[in-house]
């Protein structure tokens, strides 16, 4: 055998040598840290390429470098003397491929003459030293060395600097091999860091992002502005309120003029909508448009937080969280949980005491109702996940694989969570569901226990795994779930408060300050972090009471903007102007009963049930607006309106998207002409009465719109109503107008 057929082999022996013994030459590159970022920086360890689960082209990598001996031993061990080749470095494949000189279906990730292909060239020169014991960069923090710029639009670009901090060290610069990202396509960032407006960017207008830099399992931001030419900075008048005073210094950084303050008729819908989750009265909006006392708003939000129907809303929203559905909690578990949570809003319970009741919580399903929220999670994992994502607001479930690609999270924090709620069991009482053959379906009482003797292992290595809450441990008292509940209702909890302050802020105005609303990582930074933090202390100091913050942002200018535009430009943010945004199906559907008169009834409800106040997905299966029989049509049309299924603990199930199904329901949709055409409805009371067309037309605006008609309105309408041979027809089709305008479907 020649020595040429033992070329593979000793290469492979060297290599594998090297990588039990820690390399301590620093000129050699590290692969660890220089050969592993390189990867990432490429993208060749991506989820699109050999990150995949199955690899790609015969090559598998660990998603983004999660496992330095893994991808190791991958490039070392496998096809040795091809894939890195110690004698002819340059004919490696991994330099080959990389580079465009052989076929890659990757494409080209660098040239032959970048730094990329010398750090892996040098790397492979000096035998391809293996990964060093322990973290590569130890307790050193990666940031950026200015975290904040402000360009203009006559030169729009930088470059960045991203540097290690390594403790008592001076900092390393590492901008080369940092992987970037940015969090708007209004910008694009380059491989040596420049930062410049993106393809989605607009000339001239302000423009608001950040850039991300990652080195293997670090983050950090640099937040970007670009602003007009001829921008000005000058101080901006607001009020004292504390909000508007939280906004004030970035909206003057950025040179924003917000939009003006928005009229009484358009406050007042919107304050219903928001808080209530209805429309005003003809009655109640007379008399708020009517008062010219100084202080109304904020009288009003008073009164509007002391009502019942705020109670319904929030058990609404809290019941599209914790899964409140009929197929797995059955209807008795489903009006149980909707009950609880109504009657802790009514009692304005704190938030973090309610989190801690249903986090701990266990007994039968029926006596105990906050046990519901379990029996919609059956198993840890699923647990962990929700519990992560409705308390803490943080999507943790990409761990569950692999260490979580966008945040700190490993996958040992996922499952040490996961483990924390194993111990939760059921027993079924008696389960009389309809389809024996659907396994999900579950009808009778069930007892939420603590199964103390649970061994929850790791799904890598099978070992027992210890319970712990992202980072913090459990104490070694038997009942974990119930330590849970007590960690997330500390005050102290870092997560907590934050979650649902921007919870609080995105149901208010429409967009959280961190978007979506429940995914706080380093790369998804707020949008007005000042504001976050200011929300997030005053819920603390308010002892975690919804109503005293509601308040505190509903009386502010910047929920009380006008929905338009800013002389300065859109904001993308929507601190500076408020959000048109769709009606949720169910205020949908209340408000068309409300503006006609016509209410339905429910079979199983008492009269007068809103569709706000139903308790689960299934309104019912005979729902009819007055004497006329729908069958499932109330169903169906919650559906195509959003409602969700509630078979995700998030609100992003609950979809805003037009479609053309929810314009066939209101054009011709059975429902909508039921309304009107119902004879004891609004329109039919005001025929009895012999009302006069004006007062009709005043009564059907401010039912309908929450304002009087403008004079062309009333006069476009009285001549229809004139020219008309049917008085009620004619009625009906000016209802209907604007029963299917955009001031009547969206929230302003």
């Amino acid at each position: 055998m020649t020595s040429a057929s033992f070329l593979p082999f000793i290469t492979a022996l060297t290599a594998f040598a090297q990588a039990e013994r820690p390399s301590i030459d620093q000129a050699k590159p590290s692969f660890s840290l220089e050969v592993m970022a390189v990867l990432s920086r490429s993208g060749c360890n991506s989820g699109p390429c050999h990150g995949n689960l199955n690899g790609k082209g015969g090559l598998k990598l660990s998603l983004r470098g999660d496992d330095a001996a893994f991808d190791f031993k991958v490039l070392t061990h496998e096809l040795s003397g091809r894939r890195v080749n110690t004698s002819a470095p340059e004919e490696s494949l991994l330099l080959r491929k990389a580079t465009g000189g052989l076929p890659h279906e990757g494409g080209r990730r660098f040239s032959a003459d970048s730094r990329e292909y010398r750090i892996l060239k040098d790397w492979i020169s000096a035998g391809c030293p293996g990964p060093h014991g322990g973290d590569p960069l130890g307790q050193a923090t990666l940031r950026f060395a200015t975290e904040e710029f402000f360009l203009s639009w006559d030169k729009p670009s930088i470059g960045l600097k991203v540097v290690l901090d390594r403790g008592g060290n001076s900092p390393r610069e590492v901008t080369h091999l940092v992987a970037w990202e940015t969090t708007t396509l209004q910008l694009t960032v380059e491989k040596d860091g420049t930062v410049a407006p993106g393809p989605m960017a607009k000339p001239g207008s302000i423009i608001e992002g950040a850039v991300v830099a990652r080195l293997l399992d670090r983050q950090t931001i640099c937040r970007v502005a670009i602003l007009p030419q001829n921008s000005k900075r000058s101080p901006l008048a607001v009020t004292q309120h504390p909000v508007d005073l939280a906004l004030k210094g970035r909206l003057e950084q950025l040179g924003i003029r917000p939009a003006p303050i928005c009229s009484d008729e358009v406050y007042l819908r919107r304050l219903y909508l928001d808080l209530l989750g209805i429309l005003p009265t003809p009655a109640e909006a007379r008399a708020f448009l009517d008062d010219t006392s100084a202080g109304k708003r904020s009288r009003l939000v008073d009164t509007l937080l002391a009502r019942p129907e705020f109670c319904d809303y929030w058990a609404l929203k809290w019941a599209d969280l914790l899964r409140v559905e009929e197929k797995t909690l059955d209807a008795n578990g489903v009006r149980a949980i909707h009950g609880w949570l109504r009657q802790a809003f009514a009692e304005d319970r704190p938030l973090n005491e309610m989190a801690r009741e249903l986090v701990a919580s266990r007994g039968s399903t029926y006596s105990a109702p906050a046990a519901n929220f379990y029996r919609a999670l059956r198993d840890a994992e699923t647990r962990a996940e929700a519990v992560a994502q409705v308390f803490l607001g943080i999507r943790i479930g990409c761990a569950k694989c692999h260490n979580h690609p966008f945040d700190r999270w490993k996958q040992d924090d996922y499952h040490a969570l996961a483990a924390a709620l194993a111990p939760i069991d059921y027993r079924v009482t008696a389960n009389k569901r309809k389809d024996d053959l659907d396994k999900h379906e579950f009808a009778g009482d069930q007892i939420v226990f603590l199964k103390r003797d649970t061994v929850y292992r790791h799904p890598v290595n099978k070992k027992p795994l210890a319970p712990a809450f992202l980072g913090y441990k459990a104490s070694g008292s038997a009942d974990v779930p119930r330590q849970l509940g007590d960690w997330i209702a500390d005050p102290k909890n870092p997560w907590f408060a934050r979650a649902q302050a921007n919870r609080i802020w995105r149901h208010m105005t429409g967009k959280g300050l961190v978007d979506p609303e429940d995914d706080f990582r380093v790369t998804n930074p707020a949008s007005r972090p000042e504001l976050l933090e200011f929300l997030t202390e005053r819920l603390r100091e308010e002892n975690f009471q919804l109503r005293p913050l509601i308040k505190l942002i509903a009386t502010s200018d910047s929920y009380q903007r006008a929905a338009q535009v800013p002389a300065t430009g859109p904001d993308e943010t929507y601190t500076a102007q408020a959000m048109l945004r769709p009606l949720k199906a169910e205020q949908l559907l209340d408000a068309l009963t409300s503006a006609t008169g016509s209410a339905i009834r429910f079979d199983g409800y008492p009269r007068g049930t809103r569709s706000g106040q139903l308790p689960g997905v299934i309104a019912s299966a005979k729902a009819r607006p007055g004497r006329a029989n729908t069958g499932g049509e109330i169903d169906r049309f919650l559906k195509t309106f959003g409602k969700p299924d509630r078979l995700l603990s998030c609100d992003c199930e609950r979809t805003e998207d037009t479609t053309l199904a929810q314009s066939l329901q209101l054009l011709a949709g059975p429902l909508v002409q039921q309304l009107l055409a119902d004879q004891s409805n609004r329109l039919g009371e005001l025929l009895k009465k012999e009302t006069s067309n004006e007062a009709v037309i005043e009564e059907i605006w401010l039912a309908s719109l929450s304002r009087r008609p403008t004079p062309a309105e009333l006069a476009g309408a009285l001549v229809l109503l004139n020219q008309s041979p049917d008085r009620r027809t004619a009625l009906e089709d000016i209802e209907w107008g604007l029963l299917v305008s955009r001031e009547f479907l969206l929230r302003h």
